[in-house]
């Protein structure tokens, strides 16, 4: 990847005439994009009752101090779609994603449609997902009509695939949008350039609805793969919301993937909330309304259920701990099966309990929080000016350079155009530092501090920090509990 490959691509939002241009390749792509009417979708929207808002919702719970409860679902049929939204909602739960199939989610509408078709003769499901596109918009609308809360349509991944977005918009869900972080753990050799044209039109339509009256939310993920330093997750974060908030979007997410260790993703929140706003009001933003979600763990899972319903009920109570404006909920069945009704509503009924017992408790100021809160702001800074530096003020264009310098950089990742030269580990605690950081331009007090972390657990354990630990690590939570599994923590002393 050249720099010189995207020198035409910039940070700037599209006019309207280029989205409306784009628009008709868009709804070409397959046959029901024709069902789409901009106009006709745009009341449709803002027909909708307010507790269908995502953006109702949500602002209501920020005033009240109320933190939601946010579930996953993802089934090939309108009619088992629906039958979990249900069956979600009576477990509790406040906000719906609905998950789209991995077909369906790389442009595959042929593939999805085939699939859907074949599991329906079978009796079994043979996606993982639900394919709106392939259902067409009045089968879709249908699961938005069906549900009484608030739904989002999770359509970015690699390509970013826009009919999908474009009808998720016209079914009055909200969507998601995430340039970096999608490529960074999903993909091999998708072009970046291609990535930010592809999110910089959904983000565009998206904004182009909330100036007509019918406001999108927009969900940006900054979850990556589970083993990355948090630092660079917040810098994810921080990149995405520059690029949505210039296509004029002004509601927005920022989803910050948990490394299950209490003290380090509470200072994520608090840093990511900080920074992001921070950076959103220096580019002209100010007008955006920016919550904080806590996503769950994305490494492995146990697959033992009594175990996974650990790890569950551990990652929504540093979402409650951490004081973010809504928690999304993993099944428990999350290593083993696309998740059921029944376990997404153990997870959610979990989390509902859990907001009932601790109120409003939040984690509490302490030397440890503020030296975590320090070191991640230091190193998240220092990337993001780096960013901007080499796209001399427009991030679209540092990204690509950054990424060419290994500026960001993780580890175990398949996209080739990673340098790949960042290692990492836990320390004694559970909480995850660099063990190599690369071409990172991490601030020197962040190195030592990363540094004397690795060490003290090296010294405790009586060995050195090296691959066989950074492999324990990845894997730490797939295996058993008790004495065998090591004395890594997660979040504080031994197991």
């Amino acid at each position: 990847m050249k720099a010189q490959e995207i020198v035409q691509l910039r940070n700037r939002k599209w006019t309207i005439e280029e989205l409306l241009a784009k628009r008709r390749d868009v709804l070409a792509l397959w046959p029901t994009g024709k069902e789409i009417d901009l106009e006709e979708a745009i009341a449709y929207r803002k027909g909708l009752p307010n507790s269908k808002s995502w953006v109702e919702k949500t602002t209501a719970a920020r005033e009240s101090g109320s933190i939601l409860v946010e579930g996953l679902v993802g089934h090939p049929t309108i009619e088992q779609t629906i039958e979990h939204l249900k069956f979600a909602e009576e477990a509790g739960v406040d906000l719906h994603t609905i998950i789209a199939d991995t077909y369906s989610r790389r442009n595959m509408f042929a593939r999805a449609q085939k699939a859907l078709e074949e599991g329906l003769s079978q009796g079994r499901p043979m996606l993982n997902g639900c394919p709106i596109v392939v259902h067409g918009l009045q089968q879709a609308r249908r699961i938005a009509e069906a549900s009484s809360s608030p739904m989002l349509y999770v359509s970015s991944m690699v390509e970013a695939p826009m009919l999908l977005a474009e009808m998720a918009m016209a079914c009055g869900f909200q969507i998601s949008n995430d340039s970096l972080d999608s490529l960074l753990k999903a993909s091999k050799n998708y072009p970046l350039e291609e990535k930010l044209k592809n999110d910089q039109y959904s983000a565009r339509l998206a904004g182009y609805y909330t100036e007509r009256g019918a406001p999108v939310h927009v969900k940006s993920a900054a979850h990556l793969a589970g083993w990355e330093p948090h630092g660079m997750r917040i810098v994810v974060g921080v990149l995405q919301a520059l690029l949505i908030a210039e296509q004029g979007v002004k509601h927005l997410s920022i989803a910050l993937g948990q490394v299950l260790h209490l003290v380090q993703d509470v200072a994520g929140i608090i840093v990511l909330r900080e920074l992001a706003g921070d950076y959103l009001r220096r580019f002209g933003h100010e007008d955006v309304s920016l919550f904080i979600t806590a996503y769950p763990y994305q490494g492995e899972w146990s697959r033992d259920l009594d175990r996974a319903s650990g790890i569950s009920a551990w990652a929504s109570i540093i979402g409650i701990m951490g004081g973010a404006d809504w928690i999304v909920v993993k099944s428990v069945e999350e290593a083993i099966a696309t998740p059921t009704k029944h376990g997404a509503a153990t997870s959610i009924k979990m989390a509902g309990q859990l907001l009932q017992a601790l109120g409003k408790q939040r984690l509490q100021q302490s030397k440890e929080l503020d030296t975590e809160k320090e070191m991640l702001r230091l190193e998240a800074k220092a990337i993001v000016e780096e960013v901007i530096h080499l796209g001399e003020g427009d991030v679209a264009v540092g990204l690509p350079r950054a990424i060419a310098r290994g500026v960001i950089d993780i580890p175990f990742q398949p996209w080739t155009h990673l340098l790949g030269k960042v290692l990492t580990v836990r320390d004694g605690t559970g909480a995850i530092r660099y063990l190599e950081h690369g071409n990172v331009p991490l601030p020197k007090e962040v190195i030592d501090y990363h540094r004397q972390m690795v060490m003290a657990r090296e010294k405790d354990e009586g060995r050195k920090a090296d691959l066989d630990m950074v492999i324990e690590d990845v894997n730490f939570l797939s295996r058993q509990g008790g004495a065998a599994a090591g004395p890594l923590a997660c979040g504080g002393g031994e197991r």
